[in-house]
């Protein structure tokens, strides 16, 4: 009787080793994946940053009356300088 109850707590502890392996590699993996959501929420802002400044430049040079930014416009389509004759 004594070598059954003692298997069956041998039994016991290596379903509770096995199980806290499990929840130790889940609690790892959540924090690997809370850095992930940091690191895009940060580049998300990054880039929601550099369209601001974008579009500010594109209201700036649609706007623009100066005789040395008359020749170019801004083209919003690529986001790059283009040369329009006028």
């Amino acid at each position: 009787m004594l070598d059954i109850k003692y298997y069956q707590l041998l039994q016991s502890q290596r379903h509770r080793t096995t199980n806290l392996g499990a929840k130790i590699a889940v609690r790892e993996g959540e924090i690997n994946m809370d850095r992930i959501d940091k690191k895009v929420q940060d580049m998300t802002q990054i880039e929601d940053t550099i369209l601001k400044h974008r579009q500010q430049n594109f209201q700036f040079f649609q706007t623009s009356g100066c005789l040395c930014c008359s020749s170019y416009r801004f083209s919003p389509s690529s986001w790059a300088f283009t040369l329009t004759w006028y």
